[in-house]
């Protein structure tokens, strides 16, 4: 983002008090505060209510923002608790920054260059929060600082007045926790040395062979754009269709080449120019050759006996096993049946490894993918009147995009009802009723690195007495597992405590007839040699809390595949669940066991019926320690606050 005017003079002032008292939710528009309100014009804003129209604004319904005089009214923009303000009391010299309404929530990015054109040029009132609200005063300490930088001692002594107040509540701009951190400019991509260091750690756990890697094809179709395969860009940063890598390594040391396909003239024309050969070394580190020569080239490596490292060219691991049909794996089949001797093996395995460790740079993209999709469910909550589900995941996906997102890092899932209890429901198009909660999964990918963020809203903007019982107990859960998510804990540990709670919960609750109780599952498990995985709470929590990300949406972490513990340099989720429903009873096979659970907690599941509560956040372990870096609202309190100030569009 922009950091804002420098060098600049304060302007002429004549500075009024603000009169408060009462907070209230409003629309504010282009038109002067209080005036009608239009759906285009829906920016929110946090409004306070003359100290002398304070008896007549007690319902909130008809608040009006006074600062000044009546007749020279000025806007404001929306306010949270806990956070410090800074209030321009006239209207500025420099014509447009406060010439219209702001939607800026928390730590919305787009309002700070006007944050800091507030420290930078005028005078403010500086109203400071209760004890209870460390970070504000932080924020206060920053700007503070930014503007004694700009303004000269005496200046800034006269145009900084200090209020202390309980509720910390005035507005011109917003600066919430980590505001400030946002105004930074976007993280740099990854640089080619850290592309290097990549190959050259492959190399070193290969000892002596060849590496062989496919990129992705070129399209046939024309309804998006090409994103290259993860393995291939992480080694190579080349994100172009049609290429190949090849790495020989000796006794730990690499040569690398890319094998590349340059488009012809014409076709240039509508797709745009690739890299060519004579590019390639000044671009990615690495010589390049046409790829008409890698058969040839091939032929030449296999015949010298050497082990070949296949690097999989499958467009998801996840679904590995069901590519078995790509043209890595077709060229590897081709050469073991030339060349019966050849040694082939799987460098996936290594590579992964690899990439479960995330670097400082990486995990600047992860925080700013992160901090993209936040934003992205902040809008999504101040929807107004979502009448269908894509409503939402509109809000969502224009939100990634306007923020900088190349894409969405999976399909986004916004579930209402009874869609909300299944995981991956995505075609996101049912209407939104009366009551529903809505589970939306869905986040953005950021220069190849992705987040993952789930919330679990009331489409009401409250929640019923039922739909807390199951959210605060999924909530409850995520907490336990954070608890034992640090460096050096089991992996394992944040798991079984995140289902702990849960099972706890969901027999107080009688959804299950205790916490050890058994069921007979409608999947294939051998209940004796893994009884945990026949427990009735299993019905109520089917998927795992947590799993890799970075390059994937489902990244590797470390110690999944070593030790078992969480170390520095992971990057992962925590994601309880609970999915209430009768539809989950209708599966159960039809034994003795099973009708004796169905006939104990019917009655109870028709009580929650379809109920399905995620919340999901993305964590970093550094060498602070564990580091949450979707900063979503999460709590029930905080979600109904946030809610309250969606405006309401009239049919």
């Amino acid at each position: 983002m922009p950091t804002g005017p420098t060098g600049a003079v304060s302007p002429r002032f004549n500075s009024r008090q603000i009169e408060w008292t009462n907070a209230c939710t409003k629309v504010v528009t282009r038109r002067p505060v209080g005036g009608n309100v239009s759906h285009s014009d829906g920016v929110m804003a946090e409004c306070f209510s003359s100290v002398n129209d304070r008896s007549r604004h007690q319902n909130n319904h008809d608040c009006k923002c006074h600062f000044g005089s009546r007749r020279r009214r000025r806007r404001v923009l929306i306010v949270s608790p806990c956070v410090v303000t800074f209030v321009p009391l006239v209207r500025p010299a420099i014509p447009g920054i406060f010439e219209r309404g702001y939607h800026a929530i928390g730590n919305t990015p787009e309002i700070l260059p006007w944050v800091q054109a507030a420290c930078f040029l005028f005078p403010v009132s500086c109203l400071l929060p209760p004890a209870s609200c460390p970070p504000a005063a932080d924020m206060l300490k920053n700007c503070a600082i930014r503007v004694a930088s700009r303004v000269p001692t005496q200046s800034f002594a006269k145009s900084i007045r200090l209020i202390a107040h309980p509720t910390a509540l005035a507005l011109g701009f917003v600066v919430g926790a980590g505001a400030l951190g946002a105004q930074s400019a976007a993280p740099a991509a990854i640089a080619p040395a850290e592309y290097a260091a990549r190959r050259d750690s492959l190399a070193a756990r290969i000892d002596s062979g060849v590496v062989l890697a496919f990129g992705g094809r070129t399209l046939v179709h024309d309804f998006s754009t090409f994103y290259q395969l993860t393995a291939f860009h992480y080694l190579t940063n080349l994100d172009e269709p049609d290429a190949a890598f090849v790495m020989v390594v000796h006794k730990r040391r690499g040569q690398s080449t890319l094998y590349l396909t340059p488009l012809d003239g014409r076709t240039a024309f509508y797709y745009g120019q690739r890299v060519d050969s004579t590019r390639s070394e000044t671009l990615y580190g690495m010589h390049g050759r046409s790829f008409s020569a890698l058969n040839g080239v091939l032929d030449s490596l296999a015949k010298t006996g050497m082990p070949f490292y296949n690097v999989s060219d499958v467009e998801d691991m996840d679904f590995a096993r069901a590519d078995s049909l790509t043209r890595g794996q077709e060229v590897i089949k081709s050469l073991a049946r030339k060349y019966p001797t050849l040694k082939v093996v799987n460098a996936m395995p290594i590579l992964l490894q690899l990439r479960a460790k995330k670097t400082a740079a990486e995990f600047a993209l992860i925080k700013q993918a992160a901090s993209i999709s936040s934003e992205g469910h902040r809008a999504a909550m101040l929807t107004a009147n979502p009448l269908h589900e894509y409503d939402l995941r509109a809000s969502l996906e224009y939100e990634f995009t306007r923020r900088g997102a190349e894409r969405l890092a999976y399909g986004s899932i916004v579930g209402a009802g009874i869609n909300g209890t299944q995981l991956h429901y995505m075609k996101d198009s049912d209407p939104i009723k009366k009551g529903d909660l809505v589970v939306m999964d869905a986040a953005a990918e950021y220069h190849g690195y992705a987040a993952d963020i789930t919330r679990t809203i009331p489409t009401s903007g409250t929640f019923t007495r039922e739909q807390k019982q199951i959210y605060q107990l999924v909530r409850d859960a995520q907490s336990a597992a954070e608890r034992n998510s640090k460096a050096g804990m089991k992996i394992s540990g944040a798991s079984d405590s995140s289902v702990a709670i849960r099972a706890q919960g969901l027999a107080a609750l009688g959804l299950i007839e205790s916490v050890d109780a058994s069921f007979d599952p409608p999947w294939t498990v051998n209940c004796e040699r893994t009884p945990a995985a026949c427990k009735q709470s299993n019905l109520w929590m089917i998927h795992g809390i947590s799993h890799g990300i970075g390059l994937a949406v489902h990244d590797p972490i470390q110690g999944s595949a070593t030790d078992g513990l969480f170390h520095e340099g992971d990057a992962f989720t925590i994601e309880p669940g609970v999915y209430i429903g009768t539809r989950a009873l209708d599966v159960l096979p039809d034994t003795p066991k099973n009708r004796a659970f169905i006939a104990r907690v019917r009655a109870t599941v028709l009580k929650y019926q379809n109920t399905g509560v995620r919340i999901e956040d993305d964590y970093i372990i550094t060498d602070k320690g564990l580091e949450r870096i979707t900063m979503v609202p999460r709590e029930i309190d905080e979600i109904e606050a946030l809610m309250k100030r969606r405006p309401t569009v009239q049919p």
